[in-house]
């Protein structure tokens, strides 16, 4: 799964919810142990979303698309 990839070797992934995967990939490459609710991760975890929310546009554009036949 694709996620933003800290130096460290963390990755985050799902984001958009309270529930999502944190994984050291160092550590754990093939991603078996989510570190999410990991208290010693919870400071990685709030900065990726963070960087991840403060990344985000400010405005986004609305495409607009044409009713089906």
């Amino acid at each position: 799964m694709e996620g933003c990839v800290t130096g460290d070797g963390a990755q985050l992934a799902s984001p958009a919810t309270t529930i999502g995967e944190l994984y050291n990939v160092h550590e754990d490459p093939h991603q078996w142990r989510t570190l999410w609710a990991d208290p010693d991760y919870a400071s990685i975890r709030d900065d990726l979303v963070r960087d991840l929310y403060d990344s985000r546009p400010k405005t986004f554009n609305r495409l607009e698309v044409a009713a089906p036949a």
